[in-house]
Formats: C-alpha cells, structure tokens, sequence
C-alpha cells in the first residue's frame, strides 16, 4: 500500500492547530520519596488509565475538591472526562458502554478509556490511546470526514487490520468502501497518541447513519477542567499547559495539579494569567515570574506594564515584586541568582520587536530580594533570554534566538562590569554545509548553564507544602501539547 498519508497531508494542511465528597487526603506515611518520584507516578497512572463509569449531582466546593468532581460521568447527553479533559455531547440513542462483549471480536482495541455505544446497533465509539508501533498493523482504506468543533479540527481515517482481505485492499480516496472490519480513526492532536474509534462490534461495516452520529459528537468536543483548591496537605505535581484552538480567542493558560492521590488532572482555581511562556522560579514557597499586563492598544501598538510577579499556589494569593513594574516597560525575560533577580527591560515596543523576530536590545538591570531597589547593569544589551550567571566570572550571559521550518539563528554576549562583550552568533538551515560546525562553536556556552537546564524542569512535586524538583513528567502529562518550566533558581 506504501507510506500512509493522513488526509490532511493529502489535502497539504493539517490542525495547527453525587453526592460523594472526594477531597486530596493528607501525607501518608509511605509516601513517595524525592529520588522516586516518576516510578511511583507512572505505576498509578497505569492504574488510573481503567475505565470507570461513575455518576455525579450537583455539589458544592468542601474542603479543597469540588465534591461535584468525579473521573468521568454523564450529565445529561453530556459527557465529561476529567481524565483527558474533555467535554463532549453525545447524540440521541446514544450513552456510554456497558457490554464488554465486543472485546473477543476487536482484539485491537481493548484499554480504552471511556466507550459509548448506540442503543439497538451495534455500533460503538471508543477513545483509545494507541502505540504508534501498534497502527503498523493497519490498511488504509479511505479517507474520513474533516470534522471541525469550536476548539478542534479533527481528521482520520477508514482502516481494515493487515490480514482481513487487506492484501485486496485499493485506498479510494474520499469514497466509502463499507468493508466488514473496517473503523474509522480520527486522531485527536492535542492529546498526544488518543484517538476516536468508531466500529461495529460484529465487525461488519459501519453505517453512514452512525458515521454522521460520530460527527455531530466530535463537533462538540471543548476543553473541560474542573476546579482545584490547593492548600499545605496536598500532594501531587503542579505544571502548566496552554491548550490551543483553531480560535486563537479561545487559547487558554491554565495552571495544573494532577493529584497523587487518584492521578486526575484539576484546574488550580484563581492562578494568575501570565504563567505560561514564562520559567516560574521558585523560591520561598512561591512562583516568581514575568508578568506584562496589556493597559492600552493604540494604532496596533500596544501599551504595556511589566514587572515581577509572586504567586503563592497554596494560599492563592499573587502580590507584585518591590518596584518591578514599571509603565510603557516590557521585560523580555528574567533570572534569579543568589536572591538576585536580573532582569531584560525595555519599553513597550520590545515585546513588537520580539514577536518579529528580530535582534533587539534592552537594558539589564538587577533588583534584591533584600531590599527590592532596581539598579541597571548596562544599557543596550541583547534582548531576549538571560541564560545565566557565571559566579567566578560575575558575568551575566544572554541570548536572542528564533527558528522556524528547520532553520534557526542565535546570539550570544556576557555583561561584565557593566560593558556588555559580543560573543558571535550564527544563522542557517539543518542540512545546510557548515550549519553544524558553526552552531557547535557555541556548545561552551551551552556547556557553562547545563546545571541551570538540570534545574529547570517542567512541573515540579507538591508535599506538605513544599515544592520538590521531578526528573521527568508522567506521561500522561508529557504527552499533552505544551507546558512551561519552573527552576528553582541557581
């Protein structure tokens, strides 16, 4: 059959785009120490991936869960999951699957995690995480239909498994071929390796009247996290994501905590704007970041405020760092050394200069934890990123890159005694002859703040009120599109 083509590679553009009171139980004894985070993690979230069918009525906050908040459940036609997050209506007929029958005639599907099924059919819809290695095993038949919700684009799809008269098997384009053990698959893009499956559990062909169910649901999928309160006896991971929509209007930043206790996601309730795109440092029980707050947009030009912000997740409260904001300021990035915060300040028209990618200045400046009074370091230096603090040199480095479609440029320059040193730069595409050789000249530098990257990380452990450095994400999280990072500060 050669290499398979989803549809949107063909057509040459794919998505960019109860009653019951469950709260966060206190410290146990046993629980998990910091060198084993991510294998305590990923043991539970094996477990948390069973399908569970629970109901739910309407509750109120207790304690620091809703006690509305339950995995999964039906509110109506309504579909929740707060274990993908999602939100989706279900058509008339439709509710979700109780018979496991189906499981003998489909081998290929069976570790879903939720299933609905229409009444007097035998049609059945499942959301399935499914291993690249294991879709090797299928035939395209055709293509699915383009489906678009008002977050989502959704493609796919008409598979039969190799050995099921595939080896007769012509791909026919847009036209259904209604092939006993075929099904239909659309990827979901946002939920890394997910897909929707739709098939009949006798393995004959799948009617047009139940593919057309399968699309007035996926019209209806939204992003869907209920709400968290934190406070000093949770445990679980903090991270933050960015979750996209084809209506950039839409585009939502949200701060996670995905609870120890049962491994479901929660919406941290009352975090601030601003987290994402920024490394949240961490200090003194709190997340100190880059806030830029938009006051005016005149002729296209926007008018903004930026300083440090401090976030306290456990009490829920957000104050402004000591003499940081500054009006008509956009700070580019920022650093934390030895309760030294450093800082890339320019006025308001760097963020526009930034967002074109181009080489930018701005004047570094330091502020103190100790007595919150800003002083510059030099003037007229790369804007951009601080990559770190060379103690022995008492040198500040910094950076301006950008990239797109393979190619790339940087920058690189130190401060030191206020005089700012040029330390080259490069620009190119992979593949290109000396591309390699001349991004490598600069490998020292990257070298000098490795400790800074083995720091950083992208979410950390929440215990008993204390934030503890991961090594990496559970996979359930990592496979979600895009999260920012925390470092604890060097």
């Amino acid at each position: 059959m050669g290499t398979e083509l989803d549809e949107g590679q063909r057509k040459g553009h794919l998505d960019n785009t109860s009653n019951e009171t469950i709260q966060v139980a206190p410290a146990k004894n046993h629980w998990w120490k910091y060198a084993l985070p991510v294998i305590v993690l990923v043991s539970i979230v094996l477990l948390a991936s069973t399908y569970l069918l629970l109901s739910q009525e309407d509750g109120e906050m207790v304690g620091n869960i809703d006690t509305s908040f339950v995995p999964q459940y039906l509110d109506g036609q309504d579909f929740i999951s707060n274990v993908e997050n999602i939100q989706l209506t279900l058509p008339s007929g439709w509710s979700m699957a109780t018979n496991t029958d189906w499981r003998n005639n489909w081998p290929e599907f069976n570790d879903e995690v939720f299933a609905f099924e229409k009444e007097g059919s035998s049609c059945l819809i499942l959301y399935v995480d499914t291993p690249r290695e294991d879709r090797s095993e299928r035939v395209q038949v055709s293509f699915s239909d383009r489906v678009f919700s008002t977050d989502w684009q959704f493609d796919g799809n008409w598979y039969v498994t190799k050995g099921e008269n595939s080896e007769s098997v012509v791909f026919s384009q847009y036209d259904r071929q209604y092939l006993d053990g075929e099904f239909r698959s659309v990827s979901v893009f946002r939920r890394y390796g997910k897909e929707f499956i739709l098939l009949n559990t006798d393995r004959t062909a799948v009617s047009s009247e139940c593919n057309n169910d399968m699309n007035r649901m996926l019209e209806t999928v939204i992003y869907h996290y209920d709400l968290v309160e934190l406070d000093d006896t949770t445990d679980g991971v903090l991270w933050v994501t960015k979750e996209f929509s084809i209506d950039p209007s839409r585009e939502q930043s949200f701060l996670l905590y995905t609870s120890i206790n049962d491994m479901y996601t929660y919406k941290v309730a009352g975090a601030p704007a601003g987290l994402f795109n920024q490394t949240l440092f961490i200090d003194d029980g709190s997340f100190y970041f880059v806030k830029t707050n938009t006051l005016d947009t005149v002729d296209g030009v926007r008018k903004t405020e930026s300083g440090i912000s401090v976030y306290n997740p456990l009490t829920n409260t957000e104050t402004e760092f000591v003499n940081s904001f500054i009006k008509d300021s956009y700070i580019s990035d920022t650093y934390l050394h030895d309760d030294v915060f450093y800082y890339l300040l320019g006025g308001k028209e760097l963020g526009y200069c930034l967002d074109r990618y181009s080489v930018c200045t701005a004047n570094l400046y330091r502020i103190s934890k100790v007595d919150s009074d800003p002083k510059i370091v030099a003037e007229d230096v790369l804007a951009g990123g601080i990559l770190g603090f060379d103690e022995p040199e008492e040198s500040v480095y910094l950076r301006w890159g950008a990239g797109d479609g393979g190619c790339s440029s940087e920058n690189f320059s130190r401060v030191k005694n206020g005089t700012e040193e040029a330390l080259g730069s490069y620009s190119g595409c992979s593949g290109d002859e000396g591309f390699d050789a001349e991004s490598a000249k600069f490998d020292w530098i990257r070298d000098k703040f490795k400790s800074v990257q083995d720091a950083t990380r992208a979410g950390i452990i929440v215990k008993d009120g204390s934030f503890f450095m991961m090594e990496t994400l559970p996979s359930h999280i990592e496979n979600r599109d895009n999260y920012t990072t925390f470092n604890f500060g060097i």
